[in-house]
């Protein structure tokens, strides 16, 4: 994820999150003896579960230490009965949908970052966690209520993600589950907030911020209540913008976690017979071609642009293609099966999809011409 998305001031994972990392992944005491043991990746860069095995046998397994993968801001818990679990004695390393989790009580257990960091106008949180949805659970906190850090909080059945300065503050919210979920919310600005739960992106706006140094709370409220009934698997804090690397990063955590489900079958496998089909989402099941060719304006280079895991367009490698400079639409393919394809060889007279500035050309959150 940090390689094709670096510049986190921040990131809890367990799985490797980039090829520079040479650390570890968790500190893990074992309840039998109180003894501790790090943790590392295996050599697909996921949690070392053998190891873990080992280590813990028919004890059962707790984080003291979430080893932060781009600097030294891990969080931790030193009281043994408020570290999460990792391990069971009994059924072995804590699982949801098939990858390790750690796993919070709802009623002591928490981590919190051992420094502080400083919110900015810009910046952007995004984890993949599960909690109770009839709760009141914080699921991020930090040292000050509901304030500057983005902290988010299952609350009446709804996911609330709050930012603000005091009692005033804006709060949005997505319907809450107690599923495996993506988040992933931010502002671009000092005066607007967003949230995505699974792609799904709802917008408020902010009254105010301030810049108070804040540490980071997994799973319970600043002053250790509100406890999360629920699971991490990861977390990453950003301090600057990232609202359009949002796709490309949920695809990368989805190609891992699985979280929501892949595309399978489209508006053209329901209503088949189209002469011609152009779209920035994949169409069809048995359509196995790009989606448009496209220019970039520095040096006139072109690139097939294809689809991600769900079938939209892939943003990342367009991003990737056209970083620094304006992208046009040289040819939209056809979709349909009778490859009349729509062309523009006048470099002029083609459309924009990447702005050098504010990046993928969007309407309503979604990739346009």
């Amino acid at each position: 994820l940090l390689d094709d998305y670096p510049g986190a001031a921040v990131a809890y994972s367990l799985r490797l999150l980039s090829g520079s990392y040479g650390g570890l992944a968790v500190e893990v005491r074992r309840s039998s003896d109180d003894t501790t043991q790090d943790i590392g990746f295996d050599s697909n860069g996921d949690l070392d579960t053998a190891a873990l095995t080992t280590f813990c046998g028919s004890s059962d397994g707790f984080v003291r230490t979430w080893y932060d993968q781009v600097g030294s801001n891990n969080a931790e818990r030193t009281t043994s009965s408020q570290q999460p679990k990792i391990y069971d004695g009994t059924s072995g390393v804590v699982m949801l949908n098939g990858k390790p989790a750690i796993s919070f009580n709802g009623s002591t257990q928490s981590l919190f970052s051992t420094s502080t960091y400083t919110p900015t106008s810009s910046m952007a949180q995004v984890l993949v966690a599960s909690g109770v949805a009839s709760s009141i659970d914080q699921v991020i906190g930090d040292n000050n209520d509901r304030k500057n850090g983005m902290p988010m909080r299952i609350q009446s059945n709804l996911f609330n993600y709050f930012n603000g300065q005091g009692g005033d503050f804006s709060v949005i919210t997505h319907t809450a589950n107690s599923s495996q979920n993506v988040h992933f919310y931010g502002r671009d600005t000092s005066s607007s907030l967003y949230a995505r739960l699974n792609t799904s992106e709802v917008t408020a706006s902010i009254s105010s911020i301030s810049t108070t140094p804040l540490n980071i709370y997994l799973a319970a409220r600043h002053n250790a209540s509100l406890f999360l009934d629920g699971t991490f698997q990861e977390y990453v804090l950003y301090l600057n913008s990232q609202s359009s690397n949002a796709s490309g990063i949920e695809d990368n955590i989805n190609d891992h976690y699985d979280i929501y489900t892949p595309f399978t079958t489209g508006l053209l496998d329901d209503y088949g017979g189209a002469a011609a089909a152009y779209s920035l989402r994949r169409l069809s099941s048995t359509y196995t071609g790009s989606a448009i060719r496209v220019r970039r304006a520095s040096n006139n280079a072109e690139q097939d642009i294809g689809f991600d895991i769900e079938g939209n367009l892939d943003t990342a490698a367009l991003a990737t293609f056209c970083a620094g400079t304006d992208g046009f639409v040289k040819t939209w393919y056809d979709q349909s099966g009778s490859a009349n394809d729509a062309t523009q060889t006048t470099t002029g007279n083609q459309p924009k999809i990447y702005d050098s500035s504010t990046g993928v050309v969007t309407e309503n959150g979604k990739p346009s011409v």
